[in-house]
C-alpha cells in the first residue's frame, strides 16, 4: 500500500505545480543564477516523473545513455556520462536491482563486464522519453516561438563553447 502512495504523491505534486503560478525570477539576475534556477526546475519535474515510475534520480543519465548505446563497459558508460567511476557503480547496482540492466562478462577478456539493458529497461524508454520530450519541448518552452526556441539553443551552445569543454 505504501508503494502506491509513493507513486501517487509525485503526480499530485506535479498537478499542484502545473496549476500554481510560477515564481517570478527577476531578469536582472546573473546568467549563472538564471540558468541554475531554470535547471533546478527542469530537474525537479524530471525527478517527479521518474519517481512516478519508482525510479531514483541517480540512474537517469546512465539509463538515458544506455538507450542511445546499449552494451557498454562500465568504463565506457562512465566516460559517456561524464561522471566518476564510483557514481557509475552505484547507478549500475541500482539499475540491476530494479531489473533494468544485467551484467555480461566478455568471453575473450573476462575482466570486461558489459552493462546491457533488459527488456524492462528497453520498454522504459518508450514510456519515459515522450514525457521527457514534452517537458523539454512543450512545457519548458511554452510561449516561445519556434524562432525563439532555436535562438535559445544557439545561444546556450555558444555559451558552452565559450566556457570550453
Amino acid at each position: 500500500m505504501a508503494a502506491t502512495k509513493k507513486k501517487a504523491a509525485p503526480r499530485k505534486a506535479q498537478a499542484m505545480r502545473d496549476s500554481a503560478p510560477a515564481a517570478v525570477i527577476p531578469e536582472d539576475r546573473p546568467i549563472g543564477t538564471l540558468m541554475r534556477l531554470t535547471l533546478a526546475k527542469l530537474r525537479e519535474r524530471l525527478r517527479d516523473r521518474l519517481a512516478a515510475e519508482g525510479l531514483p534520480w541517480g540512474i537517469w543519465l546512465f539509463i538515458r545513455t544506455l538507450w542511445e548505446e546499449d552494451e557498454l563497459t562500465q568504463r565506457d558508460l562512465t566516460t559517456k556520462v561524464g561522471l566518476r567511476q564510483p557514481t557509475t557503480v552505484v547507478a549500475v547496482r541500482s539499475m540491476e536491482r530494479l531489473g533494468l540492466v544485467r551484467l555480461k562478462r566478455d568471453e575473450q577478456d573476462r575482466r570486461k563486464v558489459y552493462i546491457c539493458l533488459t527488456e524492462k529497461g528497453k520498454k522504459l524508454r518508450e514510456k519515459l522519453l515522450p514525457d521527457v520530450a514534452n517537458l523539454n519541448n512543450k512545457v519548458a518552452l511554452r510561449g516561445f516561438t519556434a524562432k525563439e526556441s532555436e535562438e535559445l539553443k544557439r545561444l546556450l551552445t555558444k555559451m558552452h563553447r565559450n566556457l570550453g569543454d
